[in-house]
C-alpha cells in the first residue's frame, strides 16, 4: 500500500465524491490488508539524481588542500630563510652577561677591585648578551643594590665623610658604565 493510497482515499471523502460510509469501508479494507499482512505499505520512493554538485565539490577541497600546502610551504621557505633563523642565538637566560651579573651579587664583594673587573667582564660581553642580562632577575637585583649602596655612600658624604665622596663617586661611575642610571626608573 502506498501512503498515497489512503490519502487519495481521504481527498475523495472531503471532496463529496464518495459518502462517509464508503470512506470507511474503503480505509476499513486497506487496514484490514495491511494488518494481515496482505497488502505491505511502501512510503515514498524518492530517487535521488546523483549528485550533480560532488564533482565540483571534490575539485574545490583538492584545490583547498593544495592552496593550504602551498600556503604552509610558503611560509616555511620565509621563516627558514632568514638570516637570523639558521644562526643560533645563545638563551638569554643563561648566557655569559647573565651570569656574570649573578656570580657578581653572589660573591657580595663591592670592591673597587671587584667593581672595575665586573666592568671589563661587562665590556668585553656582546650586546646580545648584555640586553639578555638586563632583562633578567639577576639585573633588577644589581641594579637595586647599586642603587641603595650609592644612596648610602652619598647620605655619609653629606655628613662630611671623604671616603664615602669617593666611594658614591666610584658606584656612579660603576652604574653608569655598565648602563644603569641612578637617576631613572629603570636601565638602559
Amino acid at each position: 500500500m502506498k501512503a498515497s493510497q489512503l490519502r487519495d482515499l481521504s481527498r475523495q471523502h472531503a471532496s463529496g465524491e464518495i459518502d462517509r460510509a464508503q470512506y470507511r469501508a474503503a480505509r476499513r479494507k486497506l487496514i484490514e490488508a495491511v494488518t494481515s499482512g496482505e497488502l505491505q505499505l511502501r512510503y515514498r520512493d524518492i530517487h535521488l539524481p546523483e549528485d550533480p554538485v560532488a564533482p565540483d565539490a571534490r575539485w574545490r577541497r583538492l584545490g583547498l588542500v593544495l592552496l593550504l600546502g602551498l600556503l604552509l610551504a610558503a611560509i616555511g621557505v620565509y621563516v627558514l630563510g632568514r638570516p637570523e633563523a639558521s644562526a643560533p642565538r645563545p638563551v638569554a637566560a643563561g648566557n655569559g652577561a647573565t651570569l656574570l651579573v649573578q656570580q657578581f651579587l653572589a660573591g657580595g664583594d663591592w670592591s673597587e677591585a671587584a667593581l672595575a673587573d665586573f666592568e671589563q667582564a661587562w665590556l668585553r660581553a656582546d650586546a646580545f648578551q648584555k640586553e639578555g642580562a638586563r632583562r633578567s632577575a639577576h639585573w633588577r637585583a644589581l641594579r637595586v643594590e647599586t642603587l641603595r649602596r650609592l644612596r648610602e655612600q652619598e647620605a655619609l658624604a653629606a655628613a662630611g665623610d671623604r671616603e664615602a665622596l669617593l666611594a658614591a663617586g666610584r658606584l656612579r661611575m660603576f652604574a653608569e658604565r655598565v648602563g644603569i642610571r641612578p637617576g631613572g626608573a629603570h636601565s638602559t
